[in-house]
């Protein structure tokens, strides 16, 4: 039995009809969309070391700001209207939405070049406001979790390398 059968077996219907499924889905993936934006915005606020440890291989700053994108800007409405986000941390959001310079600011070696995120000035505000956005979220007392998965070389020595990124609360 899948979880949204298993969901609405327990509201006590036989049957789910196509729109409760549908209407089941909607709320899994926006649940999914907004453990997205909290990882991401961790994961923002963290030192380089941490985003690169994160995100993994390639183009780590492009990585980062799509992600944030795919979690926040395109989903900020019905984060919003279904209470997931509050107005101070939308405020918070925002700030840090806008912190990602345009390319007129920055040249194309911003988003691409990992020594960047140690050196350019961009990527400090964007991890300060990152921070605030954490702190709004209640997330400043979590921490990054990652666990890599190398698997074994396939046929054609294709190696899959899985990355597995979770929040924890910080042990006092």
């Amino acid at each position: 039995m899948n979880r949204i059968t298993e969901f609405l077996t327990w509201l006590g219907r036989k049957k789910p009809t196509v729109q409760d499924i549908n209407q089941a889905n909607e709320g899994i993936n926006l649940n999914y969309y907004f453990e997205e934006l909290q990882k991401m915005v961790v994961i923002l606020s963290s030192p380089a070391d941490a985003q690169i440890e994160a995100m993994g291989y390639g183009n780590v700053g492009e990585e980062m700001a799509i992600d944030f994108n795919m979690s926040y800007p395109d989903k900020k409405a019905e984060l919003t209207e279904a209470g997931l986000i509050t107005k101070a941390e939308v405020a918070a959001l925002e700030e840090l939405d806008a912190s990602f310079p345009d390319s007129k600011v920055v040249d194309e070696d911003f988003w691409f070049d990992q020594q960047r995120l140690y050196t350019d000035p961009y990527w400090e505000i964007i991890r300060n406001k990152a921070m605030a956005a954490r702190t709004a979220m209640g997330l400043a007392e979590v921490r990054l979790k990652v666990v890599v998965d190398e698997g074994k070389p396939d046929e054609n020595g294709l190696q899959m390398i899985r990355i597995q990124i979770r929040l924890e609360g910080i042990e006092k």
